[in-house]
């Protein structure tokens, strides 16, 4: 995966230093994830359109909130959690290194 998440689409990049002023809490937070799967070492070049696609429904989440329209809001937050549900979890990481550990003892035991 690249340094940046999307360096390519303005307005996608992560901004963790909190120089955007007009950055939501949802934003932020959403920002605060990816960087932690980053950093875990879970998200690969696959994940960079999810990620983007988290960043963007962040922002529309932020924009319903502040709307009269309660549907609306609870739309686009669903659709935030589908997308975030798409991305790797430590859990995920944990059994990986587990099959991968099984594998390794199979190959030695058939030695």
């Amino acid at each position: 995966m690249t340094d940046d998440i999307a360096p390519t689409l303005p307005g996608l990049e992560l901004d963790l230093a909190g120089d955007s002023a007009d950055a939501s809490p949802m934003r932020v937070a959403v920002e605060h994830t990816i960087l932690a799967l980053k950093e875990a070492g879970l998200l690969e070049a696959r994940h960079e359109a999810i990620c983007a696609l988290a960043l963007m429904t962040a922002d529309a989440v932020a924009k319903a909130g502040r709307g009269s329209k309660v549907y609306a809001f609870a739309n686009v937050g669903s659709l935030l959690r589908d997308v975030l549900a798409d991305l790797p979890t430590p859990v995920e990481a944990a059994k990986l290194d587990m099959f991968q550990e099984l594998v390794r003892n199979l190959e030695q035991a058939g030695q």
